[in-house]
């Protein structure tokens, strides 16, 4: 049996077995919620748990056969040990039970994440079945290994648009996170930075009626029906009020938390299992980023603080806000004043001559968020940005922030400057300073000068970089050297590097010597 038969197969067993087991732990759920460490006896159980230990067995074998075996994830050899999963299904039983009654969902995700991480291994590192495979098989071109990785990341755009919500908050967050993901990978999930599946307007009456009375339809003189966007986690639609007054009223999900939940635990255990196969990247702290910005923008009272602290703290002429409308606020309802605009992807895309101008603009804005109040809009994805008639930049979702202590946007000033710059001397003072934690000094100091000296010499020279691919070098080495970074420094540098990858995209560089000048006039404020 082949690879491709046997996933089919597998697909098949864990459809065949995922509803007597949901059935199983259905019939159970509240004795075990009584009494986890107390086992209950079941003759379907212990079938399924045979089948799951003599699957996970295969699956470890097929790594082995194919000289994968250093890849193999703790948690997948965790399947051979079936004490271990029933230990983690106790623990974490609340979270096992609502996944199962997502089964499909879940069913889809990981065959298509298991199909996606195999064929990687097999296609794109000429990794074949069998020596003769192997001795058959011609080298890649850059060409196969662009075409597979464009098929592999359509397949994965798609797999995050059926099951929406968290997927979807995935899928832009990792389009926007520099070079570590393949060009092919981050030009599929960019199309979901402003797509997003959306619900009917009878489900919208529904949340309407629920958050804003029966007589919710009396506040206003007109509503569409039609979503004017379309998000991860909520839906807008254009309205007027009984005033006059034109606004922007946003509409959570169905079910979301629910659904946010389940799938952020299935992310964490993702993000465990595949840990050790990402060099120079902590899935487990790119989750909890994540996690911490999705858990946000579902607290619309949050939300609506955040938008009106910002809108306080920010006065300009070349960008602008949503004005809050606070009658409209629910736990599942968010009104704000409606903005005209078009998003800035599609506006860069009609009008190319004004990218340098607007992104250096855009950069700006953030900078002086960072450096001079310490709250910034920690979700920079280009969904998030549109173009007024009048010119101005509008900075919408304002339900995952950021905000830095004046000690913690001074420290890290100081770091990011001496990571970028070059300067070595004090480096690491000013990181314990910071609150980094640096393990390896010595290292450190050896990957992140030594190294580049080396690299610049043979013709890669780190200054042909712009500041934000850089930046991102810089975490990966840190990462690298088990420095142990804070989360709110983390939370920045993402933030600069998703600008920077907007940059990268539209071919707009923002030298050093203009970064350097931004980071000094912030000082002089």
């Amino acid at each position: 049996m082949n690879l491709e038969e046997w996933l089919r197969d597998s697909k098949r067993w864990l459809e065949k077995n995922s509803s007597p087991l949901g059935r199983w732990l259905d019939e159970t759920k509240s004795q075990w919620n009584q009494d986890p460490k107390q086992s209950k006896s079941s003759q379907e159980y212990s079938q399924w748990q045979k089948q799951i230990t003599d699957w996970g067995h295969e699956l470890t074998d097929r790594f082995r056969n194919l000289n994968l075996e250093s890849s193999i994830p703790d948690s997948i050899r965790d399947f051979q040990d079936f004490g271990s999963i029933q230990k983690q299904l106790q623990n974490e039983w609340i979270g096992i039970a609502e996944w199962l009654k997502l089964g499909d969902r879940y069913r889809d995700a990981i065959q298509t994440l298991v199909q996606l991480y195999l064929q990687n291994r097999f296609d794109l590192l000429n990794l074949k079945q069998s020596p003769e495979e192997e001795n058959q098989a011609p080298e890649k071109t850059p060409t196969d290994i662009s075409e597979k990785h464009r098929h592999n990341a359509k397949e994965l755009a798609a797999l995050c648009k059926r099951q929406g919500g968290a997927w979807i908050k995935a899928a832009q967050f990792l389009s926007t996170q520099g070079d570590w993901l393949p060009r092919e990978y981050r030009e599929e999930l960019e199309e979901l930075q402003d797509q997003a599946p959306g619900i009917s307007w009878d489900q919208v009456v529904e949340v309407l009626e629920e958050s804003l009375g029966s007589d919710w339809n009396s506040r206003f003189s007109d509503i569409d029906p039609n979503p004017v966007a379309t998000a991860s986690l909520a839906q807008v639609h254009r309205a007027t009020l009984t005033d006059g007054r034109i606004c922007a009223i946003k509409v959570q999900l169905p079910d979301a938390p629910m659904r946010i939940d389940a799938d952020l635990k299935f992310f964490a255990l993702a993000a465990k299992m595949f840990k050790d196969q990402l060099p120079g990247l902590d899935p487990e702290q790119l989750v909890r980023e994540l996690s911490r910005s999705i858990l946000l923008e579902l607290d619309y009272a949050q939300e609506a603080e955040n938008l009106t602290r910002f809108s306080k703290c920010y006065q300009s002429s070349e960008w602008t806000v949503p004005q809050l409308i606070p009658e409209l606020l629910s736990p599942k309802t968010l009104g704000m004043s409606f903005l005209e605009g078009t998003p800035i992807r599609h506006f860069l895309e009609e009008v190319p001559s004004t990218a340098e101008s607007v992104l250096k603009t855009l950069c700006s804005s953030f900078m002086r968020q960072i450096f001079i109040s310490g709250l910034f809009h920690a979700d920079p994805h280009p969904g998030n940005f549109f173009i007024t008639p009048r010119g101005q930049i509008a900075l919408l979702d304002f339900g995952a922030m950021g905000e830095l202590s004046e000690n913690e946007t001074s420290a890290y000033r100081e770091v990011l400057s001496a990571l970028l710059f070059k300067q070595q001397e004090g480096l690491i003072e000013k990181m314990n300073q910071a609150g980094f934690v640096v393990n390896q000094p010595e290292r450190l100091i050896e990957m992140l000068f030594n190294t580049q000296d080396k690299n610049k010499s043979e013709g890669t020279a780190d200054s042909d970089k712009t500041p934000f691919s850089k930046l991102e070098t810089r975490l990966r080495i840190l990462r690298e050297a088990e420095v142990e970074l804070p989360d709110s420094f983390v939370l920045m540098a993402r933030v600069l590097i998703s600008l920077g990858g907007l940059l990268n995209q539209h071919q707009v560089k923002l030298t050093p010597m203009e970064w350097a000048a931004m980071l000094m006039q912030q000082q002089q404020t």
